[in-house]
């Protein structure tokens, strides 16, 4: 698993249960252990049915590729992204970008900036404070268009993976406070409602 950044947060936005039901259902085999280039990525997203568009952001008058791709209303548009981000001396990495429905209450806006990490931890991890300090960020923009086969079957995958976090535990009622909290305290709201069972 330690070459599938990518194919794990590809298949977390599309609310597959997990990588390797996205790898056999998407590709009729088994995940192979080599990292993707950018291309192979695309090609990996365009098997879904999705379309993907990309760009790459860069430091640039004085600022961090992170703080450069925080001020692109375009990486704001739309809740479907994947950052692919490289540090100096270190090997790059791939997270999702934004809420995912399946794994959030869809009262929380679909637009906040957070970096997940799902391969370290199935729950997720923020590594806001790695694509902060990233030398060059790929965002992959994932787009399905509605009422075709593969959004429907977005849809029932979303559907099953809410099912499944009814009665979840007192960890993930504690992630969904300190979320609320950040918000709060951000100023993005107000109240905190209660977390869906």
């Amino acid at each position: 698993m330690l070459n599938h950044c990518v194919s794990v947060s590809i298949s977390k936005i599309l609310a597959y249960s997990d990588v390797h039901e996205f790898w056999q259902d998407n590709l009729g085999g088994s995940l192979p252990d080599t990292p993707l280039s950018v291309h192979q990525t695309v090609e990996l997203i365009a098997s879904t049915g999705w379309t993907v568009t990309w760009k790459v952001y860069l430091p640039w008058n004085g600022n961090s590729a992170c703080r450069n791709l925080q001020l692109d209303p375009k990486f704001h548009a739309g809740a479907f992204r994947a950052v692919a981000y490289t540090q100096k001396g270190r090997v790059g990495h791939c997270v999702t970008s934004g809420l995912l429905r399946h794994k959030y209450p869809m009262t929380l806006p679909m637009s906040y900036p957070s970096f997940m990490c799902y391969q370290r931890d199935k729950n997720g991890i923020d590594v806001s404070h790695e694509v902060e300090a990233a030398e060059n960020v790929f965002v992959f923009h994932l787009q399905c268009p509605e009422a075709t086969p593969q959004w429907y079957s977005w849809q029932d995958r979303v559907f099953r993976r809410m099912v499944e976090r009814r009665g979840t535990d007192a960890a993930r009622q504690a992630q969904y406070e300190r979320i609320w909290e950040h918000l709060r305290t951000a100023g993005l709201l107000e109240t905190q409602p209660r977390a869906s069972n």
